[in-house]
Parts: C-alpha cells; structure tokens; sequence
C-alpha cells in the first residue's frame, strides 16, 4: 500500500470519508480465523516445526514445503481432542469495522435495490 491508499483507508475506517463503491465497503472488513486453536506452526526459525506426534511433523514439513506457515487438523472426535487428527481447512468470518450510515448504504447497494 502506498502513502495515498493507506490515508484513504484510514478516512473511510474513521468516517471522515464516504463508502462510495464496493472497493471501499471492502476495505471495512476484517478477516478473522474462526478456529485459531485448531491452528498449527509449520515453521519455526526458517525450518518446518516438529512436533512430538509423527502426524504433525509430517503436516508442518508438507504446509512448510508449500510455502505456508500454518496448518490446520481437527480431532477425529471432539470428545478425544487428543487422540488421532485429521487435516482441515481454516474457517473465517469477517466483521464490519464500522456501521454504515444510510448514504453510504444506498451508494455502495442502490444498483441492486429491488425496481
């Protein structure tokens, strides 16, 4: 991001500047991982992590070998969380940083009002 994009984002965040498009209502909302503790390091110090489980080592090397820096698994039953895992994809929800006002509503939504 350049100077002039990241002074725009910060005027849209504090309302200093209206939501005019969808490129803008965008730059409201923030990504969060909904499983964080189903999360895993792939990597630590530049080598991928090991673990004490063979399954996680192996999982940390593969993600590391991807390039990535995190893998996620879930236990095969919720009720032994310690016992065998699977491999699973990282769940996200996003959040409006802020409420839009009305104006900004029907700028960023008025084309796809009901005629």
């Amino acid at each position: 991001m350049n100077n002039n994009e990241i002074q725009r984002y910060v005027s849209i965040l504090l309302g200093k500047e209206n939501v005019e498009t969808i490129s803008d209502l965008q730059l409201l909302f923030n990504r969060y991982d909904v499983h964080i503790s189903r999360r895993f390091d792939a990597v630590e110090n530049g080598e991928p992590m090991l673990y004490r489980r063979e399954d996680l080592t192996q999982w940390a090397k593969e993600a590391f070998e991807r390039g990535e820096k995190y893998f996620y698994c879930n236990p095969v039953d919720e009720k032994n969380p310690y016992g065998p895992l699977v491999l699973c994809k990282p769940e996200y929800k996003y959040r409006l940083l802020r409420a839009l006002t009305e104006e900004e509503y029907n700028n960023v939504f008025s084309e796809y009002k009901e005629k």
